[in-house]
């Protein structure tokens, strides 16, 4: 069996409170300076350890800048498996809320129908069992960010 170390697939990151950067095949984090974190996800079918790589990314850059907020930008992504969707559910989530204090997620959504639904119950559980507050935007990342700013 091939190892699957994340290292493997070409990530490169740069860290400091105001310029968090972090990119690998999955997808790419960077810090806005108006007090949020921007999550990218790319249309590729990268490996689950890739996916999960990035989301614990995404908990370092809150850490690290003490920030409560994501602007998910998910309108390229490619559906979760469903081994992925339940760890975020049951890992991810958790400890995204206790270890960073993650509570507000704005989603500019894809026009994939089955990311759509993933992306739903995903939201709908965030808010019953860890109350993460989150918000669809159809109209765009203005509107995106303008929520999370206020």
């Amino acid at each position: 069996m091939a190892d699957t170390h994340p290292s493997q697939f070409s990530n490169s990151v740069s860290t400091n409170a105001s310029n968090f950067n972090f990119k690998n095949t999955a997808g790419g984090i960077k810090t806005d300076t108006r007090g949020y974190v921007r999550l990218t996800c790319y249309q590729s079918d990268p490996p689950s350890v890739a996916r999960r790589e990035l989301l614990d990314q995404v908990i370092a850059a809150l850490q690290l800048t003490g920030w409560t907020k994501v602007l998910v930008d998910q309108r390229r992504q490619l559906p979760y498996s469903e081994q992925d969707e339940a760890w975020i559910l049951l890992d991810w989530l958790p400890r995204a809320v206790t270890q960073s204090g993650y509570r507000h997620v704005a989603i500019l959504p894809s026009s994939k129908h089955l990311v759509r639904l993933h992306t739903y119950h995903l939201q709908t559980e965030a808010r019953a069992r860890y109350r993460v507050v989150s918000r669809i935007f159809e109209e765009g990342e203005d509107a995106a960010s303008a929520w999370l700013l206020t």
